[in-house]
């Protein structure tokens, strides 16, 4: 069985699912604009929770760069 490998949470996580939108039933935020944007990712836990699941700039604890790959951010929030 594989280790999971998880992403640091990010402070500012619930306040920009606040302003998420949703896309194929994910969520996804865009924070900044052009080049230097970040997007964050919730996925619905199927009981009406979402959960913070990554950004194209995430972290683990040590340090470890997971990324969501910026080929995976729906377009229409690329341009959003």
């Amino acid at each position: 069985m594989s280790e999971l490998i998880v992403a640091v949470l990010p402070g500012d996580a619930a306040e920009q699912f606040g302003k998420s939108v949703l896309v194929d039933g994910t969520r996804w935020t865009k924070i900044g604009s052009g080049k230097s944007s970040v997007y964050y990712r919730y996925f619905d836990d199927g009981n009406g929770k979402w959960h913070w699941s990554g950004s194209t700039v995430g972290v683990t604890k040590s340090g470890t760069p997971v990324p969501i790959p910026m080929s995976r951010v729906p377009i229409q929030v690329k341009r959003g």
